[in-house]
């Protein structure tokens, strides 16, 4: 068995690590008003950078809002 092969069983063996969730401290009823998510950046605004992608959400679907306007009438 060569060097690589060993070395992927023994990390295949070893306990997983936790994935890191930023979000874990928002209020579990807070939820973003314009994609209606919660568990991101725009649901929960307690710093500059969620205002921003706050301000990024709204963009992105008050756009595709209008697109499908457009599409309708």
């Amino acid at each position: 068995m060569n060097h690589k092969k060993h070395k992927q069983t023994e990390n295949s063996k070893r306990p997983k690590k936790e994935v890191y969730n930023p979000y874990a401290n928002d209020p579990p009823d807070s939820k973003c008003p314009y994609c209606g998510q919660s568990g991101k950046i725009c649901s929960h605004i307690n710093s500059v950078s969620r205002g921003w992608g706050r301000q990024a959400c709204a963009y992105k679907h008050k756009n595709t809002n209008k697109k499908k306007e457009d599409e309708k009438g």
